[in-house]
């Protein structure tokens, strides 16, 4: 116990040292990667050989946006300290052919640590492409609702607003959606539903086959035989791959 305990303090000596030290090129590198997340991971393993292996493997799936740091590996079972580490580093706490303690089980318990256990190297891996394709910044896709066709064109007195009347060719039209007006197959504006009606009355959908009167938000040069195409933003999980 006293050996494992003036290990953790060598290492964490060693961790403290390495985070004064400020040159140039920490400073750029720091710079470089200061929108880059990461993925911290404690490891230990049954072997020599199989530690070999991981620090080559794990490191090697860091991407530009996401890096894999392994924060401490060695040979052995789970111990406190590393728990310990690991809670402390908010690293990703791996086992490879191993188990944790008794001391180290009740300590991961207590602090909340999830220890995970694997005896496949793929399995291993997967995971952590996991963890970090959570830390990916979601894609916006554009997801097509619906078009229309102008069919009529009105100057509203009171705003100078015009007011396209349309009909819902395919799929629909929302208060909250975005849309392009094409002209000649030609993208004449890119924007914002302004307002959606029926009968004078304001509404939150228009579907196809129905006619409405609709408003784009800052823009007035709208003319029959416009195509309107409304779509919304769509968020996407990305996967990290490889």
């Amino acid at each position: 116990e006293a050996a494992e305990l003036r290990a953790q303090h060598q290492r964490e000596k060693e961790l403290n040292a390495k985070s004064k030290v400020t040159t140039a090129a920490t400073i750029f590198g720091d710079i470089a990667h200061k929108k880059v997340k990461e993925v911290k991971v404690v490891l230990k393993v049954d072997a020599s050989g199989s530690l070999e292996v991981l620090n080559k493997a794990i490191p090697a799936l860091s991407t530009d946006e996401v890096r894999v740091t392994i924060v401490h590996s060695a040979v052995g079972s789970i111990s406190a300290n590393d728990v310990t580490l690991a809670e402390a580093s908010k690293a990703f706490l791996a086992s490879f052919h191993v188990t944790a303690d008794a001391k180290a089980r009740a300590h991961a318990d207590q602090g909340g640590v999830d220890i995970r256990t694997y005896t496949v190297i793929y399995e291993l891996l997967d995971d952590l492409k996991k963890a970090m394709s959570g830390l990916l910044d979601p894609e916006y896709v554009d997801k097509i609702i619906g078009h229309a066709e102008v069919r009529a064109t009105f100057t509203v007195t009171k705003s100078s607003n015009t007011v396209a009347g349309l009909f819902i060719t395919d799929g629909f039209t929302r208060r909250d959606a975005l849309m392009r007006i094409t002209r000649d197959s030609n993208i004449l504006h890119t924007g914002k539903v302004g307002s959606l009606r029926r009968f004078k009355e304001d509404v939150k959908e228009v579907k196809t086959g129905f006619e409405c009167g609709l408003t784009v938000e800052n823009f007035q040069d709208i003319k029959v035989g416009d195509i309107m195409e409304f779509y919304l933003k769509e968020k996407v999980a990305r996967k990290v791959t490889g």
